[in-house]
C-alpha cells in the first residue's frame, strides 16, 4: 500500500521514501510479534518440560515407597509365619514331652 500518491504533488522520492519507512514499521512490527510469540511458545514449551519430569519424578518416587512398603509387609509377614512356626514345633514338642512320646 502506498503511503502518498501522486495526486499530492508529491515528489516520487519522497513517496518512495516514505513507503520505504512505512515497509520497514511494518517488518518491526512483524518482527516484533513473531518474537513475542516465540517467547511464549519457548516458556510453554518449558512449562511443560518441567511438568513432565515433576509428574515422572513423582511417579518414580511413588513406584519406590510402594515397592518398600511390599518388601516390608512381606519380611513381615515371613517373620511371623516364622513365628508361629517355631511356637508350634515348641508347643507339638511339649505335647509330646507330657504324653512321654
Amino acid at each position: 500500500m502506498s503511503l502518498l500518491s501522486t495526486d499530492n504533488n508529491v515528489p516520487a522520492e519522497a513517496i518512495d521514501a516514505s513507503n520505504d519507512v512505512l515497509a520497514q514499521e511494518q517488518t518491526d512490527s512483524a518482527l516484533t510479534s513473531a518474537t513475542d510469540a516465540s517467547t511464549v511458545i519457548d516458556q510453554t514449551i518449558q512449562a511443560n518440560v518441567l511438568d513432565s519430569i515433576t509428574s515422572n519424578t513423582q511417579n518414580s518416587v511413588s513406584e519406590s515407597v510402594n515397592s518398600q512398603i511390599s518388601t516390608l509387609v512381606s519380611e513381615q509377614i515371613n517373620n511371623e509365619i516364622a513365628a508361629a512356626t517355631a511356637a508350634e514345633v515348641v508347643n507339638n514338642i511339649s505335647n509330646d514331652l507330657s504324653l512321654g512320646l
